[in-house]
């Protein structure tokens, strides 16, 4: 013969629920209310699906189990409200870097929870121990909402952030993991004045929103700090021998990294001639040894982007020589000989030598005068 096994579930005021996963030796029966039959007198193990991600939890099955089962029997599971499940992140990704300051906070919902209590701020500790009220509570949302804004965030900066968990009908709260993350670090805009060679050109007016901020360098970049978002750089569209023809990128301009900045000038004309500075021309008695140590140097003008020097010990063979010749001693760049200078090896006392200094750039080349001096014996 067999017998009846009935499976109900209530909750903890005895009233009837429904809707829970019934077993019988560990074999899906249904979801109660349900029943199976068995044989008379033989022994089994009743039991209810306890789902940690519900509201409730099984504190009792009555009777109790495993049991013999020798006439029909109904078989309880009695549910208790339970804390609610700890929240999981969403984003910012725990660990996350380079990130805007200003973040949107999202994390998964959780059942049986009412509201969620956001906490948020720089310190491990201060966030992992935090409570209502105090200085790293960032706000409470209700459910279902899942996502709060951070607010304006430092940059270059670690936060730590927590949720948890509230269900105000059993007044029970699940505390959540910690989570951090660290913003971008402040972006820098490194300005360069460029000529069609790319030397720098010093002193170039930078403006920012209309208003003058500063100079560009020939030894190194204006660096600016700025936050990240839309700006707005300008130049004069003349300065000096020269007439902007672009500007990279173009403005206004979306900075959310360390950006260059760079404004194109052409020369309006071909330069003007260089000038010796040292030696002075038709110089005497000048030391090898000095020549040795700070070299032969010269000036240039404005709108010089390259230019080619001569050395020898023929007037006639300096004034005629071209980049052929033995004279030529090689073309370069205000940036590549930064002190306009050259040096010159194996000079000997007591003996005339010759030079010129052709300047250049994109608009043509301008020879230079021939310039002398003579080593002291």
């Amino acid at each position: 013969p067999i017998v009846t096994v009935n499976f109900q579930t209530q909750d903890s005021s005895g009233a009837d629920t429904a809707g829970v996963m019934a077993r019988l030796d560990g074999v899906d029966i249904g979801t109660t209310p349900t029943s199976t039959t068995v044989n008379t007198g033989t022994s089994h193990n009743a039991s209810f699906f306890d789902d940690p991600t519900d509201c409730n939890v099984l504190s009792n099955i009555s009777p109790g189990q495993p049991m013999t089962y020798n006439a029909n029997t109904t078989v309880t599971g009695t549910f208790i409200s339970g804390p609610p499940p700890k929240a999981t992140v969403v984003s910012p990704l725990v660990g996350a870097t380079g990130l805007y300051p200003y973040q949107t906070l999202r994390w998964n919902t959780t059942n049986c929870t009412n509201y969620y209590h956001i906490y948020l701020g720089t310190s491990y500790t201060g966030v992992m121990n935090a409570t209502l009220g105090d200085a790293y509570w960032l706000t409470t949302t209700p459910h279902p909402n899942n996502a709060v804004n951070s607010g304006p965030l430092a940059y270059g900066t670690t936060y730590y952030w927590r949720v948890d968990s509230y269900n105000s009908t059993t007044v029970q709260t699940t505390k959540g993991d910690v989570w951090w993350f660290t913003t971008v670090s402040k972006p820098k805009v490194f300005i360069d004045a460029l000529d069609d060679m790319n030397n720098r050109i010093h002193a170039v007016p930078v403006y920012y929103s209309g208003y003058y901020i500063g100079i560009t360098y020939n030894y190194q970049s204006f660096i600016v700090d700025v936050d990240v978002g839309s700006h707005t750089f300008g130049f004069n569209s003349v300065y000096d021998c020269y007439q902007r023809d672009s500007i990279t990128p173009s403005q206004p301009m979306n900075v959310v990294a360390d950006t260059s900045l760079i404004a194109k000038y052409l020369p309006t004309n071909r330069p003007i001639a260089a000038s010796p500075s040292f030696p002075p021309n038709n110089s005497t008695n000048v030391l090898v040894s000095q020549l040795q140590t700070s070299g032969i140097s010269f000036a240039i003008s404005c709108g010089t982007s390259s230019f080619d020097i001569y050395f020898g010990e023929n007037f006639l063979n300096v004034q005629n020589a071209t980049t052929s010749s033995v004279e030529y001693v090689g073309t370069y760049t205000p940036t590549e000989r930064p002190g306009l200078n050259f040096f010159i090896s194996n000079l000997i006392n007591d003996k005339d030598y010759y030079w010129r200094i052709d300047a250049k750039n994109l608009r043509g080349s301008t020879k230079g005068s021939i310039w002398s001096f003579k080593t002291a014996p």
